[in-house]
């Protein structure tokens, strides 16, 4: 989706409606630019732990190169599912753009199967 279609906002609405059943919901943003108010928004509604990619180094994920946008989208991914009963991942316009979204959609998944295992 573009920029301003309302990610955030929904984002932000799923953390909320989430957190009448979990007590530890952390959320991250793994594309776009910086915008500490997304950050924000997200902990006003409940998230606990929230991070993305300005906390390791990338003013944006825009003219990156892909492997520096995955890597840092792992690290993002690593330290919000810490301690964590639900992670709530926003991806953003990179899902149309090169920014290596199969992949970051690829460690979504593994992440998903190691959550969910017995």
């Amino acid at each position: 989706t573009g920029i301003d279609s309302g990610k955030t906002t929904v984002s932000s609405f799923i953390i909320k409606t989430l957190s009448k059943y979990f007590t530890k919901i952390n959320a991250c943003k793994l594309a776009g630019t910086a915008s500490q108010k997304d950050l924000y928004s997200y902990e006003d509604n409940g998230a606990n732990l929230t991070s993305d990619f300005v906390d390791y180094g990338l003013p944006s994920t825009c003219m990156n190169d892909k492997d520096t946008i995955q890597e840092c989208s792992k690290s993002v991914i690593d330290h919000v599912s810490k301690d964590s009963d639900v992670v709530l991942m926003e991806l953003g316009d990179g899902y149309h753009g090169d920014y290596g979204t199969k992949e970051i959609k690829y460690m979504i998944s593994r992440f998903l199967k190691l959550f969910f295992s017995p």
